[in-house]
């Protein structure tokens, strides 16, 4: 089975749905020679470090995500992809862990808000529909990976990611330094305000009232270019 990663895989903490512990899965999957292995157990992060330290031991390459319970009972994957990923799907988490009860929590798609970088989000059927009306363009539907389309920008290593990132009209965007040394962002075509010095952890906003394409750049290092794409 080399080149294909099961993205979408239950532990015995995701009870009368999965029956194997973390370990038992990463032997399973590194027994069939799977490129990758993600643990998304529902709605919570239960088995990650015991599931983590076993993919680590077995060089096996482990992806944390959990699958998410909306209010009405529709559910979504959500994996990560970086710390901020796993930030934001700790925040998720407790969203809808704190608005229901237990064993019945109840996300809501605003809680998405400001909360999709780091995160590839896979969803079908009424799921990935909602999910594309009313929090992204880019959703994986059916399975197949897409990326989440977040309100923020992370600047690494010298990079932004995602160099292109499309919101909606009356959409805020943020611009998150992530480097060790600072960064100032400025519109190619000055058609909106550019940033103060930006140092590490620090973030800066900016709102879109009008649709097209915006181009800009770091202004201390010319060589970082991005594009903010806004639709109506």
């Amino acid at each position: 089975m080399r080149g294909y990663a099961e993205l979408h895989a239950h532990s015995n903490f995701t009870f009368l749905e999965g029956s194997s512990h973390p370990e038992e899965l990463v032997e399973a999957a590194a027994a069939l020679g799977l490129a990758a292995l993600a643990l998304t157990d529902r709605d919570g992060l239960y088995g990650a470090v015991r599931f983590s330290k076993a993919a680590a031991d077995r060089k096996l390459p482990g992806i944390i995500g959990s699958e998410l319970t909306f209010g009405d009972g529709d559910r979504i994957v959500a994996l990560v992809e970086n710390t901020l990923g796993y930030a934001n799907l700790c925040e998720l988490i407790s969203l809808g862990q704190l608005r229901g009860s237990k064993g019945d929590p109840r996300l809501q798609l605003e809680d998405f808000d400001n909360r999709g970088g780091g995160l590839v989000i896979l969803a079908a059927g009424e799921a990935a529909a909602r999910a594309h009306a009313s929090v992204a363009p880019q959703v994986a539907a059916g399975g197949a990976a897409a990326g989440l389309a977040m309100n923020e920008v992370t600047i690494d290593n010298f990079a932004f990611n995602p160099k292109i990132v499309s919101v909606t009209v009356g959409s805020k965007l943020t611009w998150r330094n992530r480097d060790d040394v600072p960064h100032k962002i400025k519109s190619a075509d000055n058609r909106f305000a550019g940033s103060p010095l930006l140092d590490t952890k620090a973030a800066y906003s900016v709102g879109f009232s009008e649709s097209g394409e915006f181009p800009y750049f770091c202004s201390l290092h010319p060589v970082m270019q991005g594009k903010v794409v806004v639709t109506r």
